[in-house]
């Protein structure tokens, strides 16, 4: 006898969003603001949790060639209002450095909350406040991000 075919699906969103950090420390000059685009990718492990990463370069400020890459954990809060609101948290750890940006050894990371506004199974706007923090640099910023995500699901199928 076979056995049985199992087909779930797993969700996973890709976001593009701008980031702000306020007063990002320097090496070389005053702190000041930078602009960066970010990607970031979140795979579900279950309903709610699910992991993430996250590439971020800068467009504006005084920093050009600044960049990080992080990866983390994420929960997704119950949705509210209608199912038209959900919040989120994260905590994401990597890499960051460049442009004079005071980030020590290069190791950084960022706590965040979010929220996404539902627009359609598929789109989603998102938003977050959180910290860039490189513990062995000065870079201690606090971070304002906008985006839009789009969900899709990937196939598993399991006997």
């Amino acid at each position: 006898m076979e056995g049985k075919v199992i087909a779930t699906t797993h969700g996973i969103r890709f976001s593009v969003q701008n980031q702000t950090y306020f007063k990002a420390a320097s090496t070389q000059t005053h702190p000041y603001d930078l602009q960066l685009i970010v990607i970031q990718i979140n795979q579900d492990l279950s309903k709610h949790f699910y992991i993430t990463g996250q590439a971020a370069f800068t467009y504006e400020g005084e920093a050009g060639g600044y960049a990080d890459g992080m990866v983390g954990l994420g929960y997704y809060a119950p949705k509210v209002l209608y199912n038209k609101i959900e919040f989120n948290i994260e905590m994401l750890v990597g890499v960051s450095g460049g442009a004079k940006i005071d980030t020590g050894a290069g190791v950084a990371f960022k706590p965040k909350l979010g929220m996404n506004y539902i627009l359609s199974n598929k789109f989603h706007l998102t938003s977050s406040i959180g910290k860039i923090i490189a513990p062995f640099g000065n870079l201690n910023s606090t971070l304002l991000s906008f985006g839009i995500t789009y969900n899709f699901a990937k196939l598993q199928i399991s006997n």
